[in-house]
């Protein structure tokens, strides 16, 4: 509670970040500029969205880079990553879902009360619709290697992501959220000779968690 007041309330943030938090902090702004132009029509540049991001991100400085790590292979894995979501995108075959006004659901900030002194708050990443018409929560992760699936059953992070949907779903003219998992961009190291690299994975969801 106390380093969500400072950083979160206070906006008091650490001296210096872990890069691989600003580089997914990069790729979440990313993602979503990419997927409003993808709904609008308006389709960016992946590769030149995340370069402007990942600049910005690096000339505010305060990043610390592990030993495996370094400004160009990051970049690399980047670009290779925001490719391979623009050209998977579409094969997930799913809709983004959008509010009453016709704004995509992407990256919400919510809350809800629980009880009389306490608040949960939490980000929404990613709303879409499956091919079958079921609302469903995507959470975006950049790991260096992908989640064990049975994770997702009992996760808390979306027990509480259903918590917050449930309260708001009806504001957005919105049915109850079926399905929570995971959209996973695996942030390997982009191989000079041999490996697997970079990898956008398709999603992976259990349905929602029981009251």
């Amino acid at each position: 509670p106390y380093q969500y007041l400072l950083e979160e309330v206070l906006r008091i943030r650490p001296a210096h970040r872990a890069a691989p938090l600003v580089f997914g902090s990069v790729m979440h702004r990313t993602v979503e500029d990419w997927l409003r132009g993808e709904l609008t029509g308006a389709v960016p540049d992946p590769v030149a969205g995340f370069d402007r991001h990942w600049a910005a991100a690096r000339e505010a400085g305060g990043i610390e880079y592990a030993a495996t790590q370094s400004p160009a292979s990051l970049t690399a894995t980047g670009r290779a990553l925001i490719t391979g979501f623009a050209t998977a995108w579409p094969t997930f075959q799913r809709l983004l879902a959008v509010d009453d006004q016709g704004a995509p659901l992407l990256e919400l900030k919510l809350e809800v009360q629980l009880g009389p002194r306490l608040v949960f708050v939490g980000r929404i990443d990613l709303l879409t619709f499956t091919a079958a018409g079921e609302l469903e929560c995507l959470d975006l992760k950049t790991p260096s290697t992908p989640t064990d699936p049975d994770w997702l059953v009992s996760a808390d992070p979306l027990t509480g992501y259903q918590l917050l949907l449930d309260a708001h779903a009806e504001r957005w003219a919105l049915p109850p959220v079926e399905h929570l998992g995971l959209l996973e961009l695996i942030k390997r190291k982009v191989p000079t000779k041999t490996g697997k690299g970079p990898e956008v994975r398709a999603p992976i969801t259990v349905p929602r968690h029981s009251s």
